[in-house]
């Protein structure tokens, strides 16, 4: 069931690593995971897919088939961040969204 078209202030459900349920708001979720950069350049900015949280890694991993990412050495499986950014706001030019999201 997608959700998307939720707006950022509205909130997303998952499961924690505890077992316990917890909120998290679109900007939120962007913000966890940590932005990193290729040398000192702002052009270059990825994220690394290991750092998102469930269950939106598996989905975002999925969305991303086929596209373009950034290969980094000693990191593993990366993505653009205006790819995350995007997919995560619902606004990503594939048909692909963030799922969970619940107002």
């Amino acid at each position: 069931m997608g959700l998307g078209g939720l707006g950022a202030g509205q909130v997303a459900w998952y499961q924690s690593r505890a077992g316990r349920a917890a909120t998290m708001t679109r900007d939120e979720l962007i913000a966890a995971v940590p932005v990193r950069r290729m040398g000192t350049s702002t052009a270059y900015a990825y994220i690394a897919l290991a750092d998102i949280p469930a269950p939106w890694r598996h989905q975002f991993e999925q969305a991303l088939r086929g596209s373009a990412a950034p290969a980094v050495p000693d990191v593993g499986p990366c993505a653009w961040l205006t790819d995350w950014q995007q997919w995560v706001m619902g606004s990503w030019h594939r048909d692909s969204r963030a799922e969970g999201l619940q107002p």
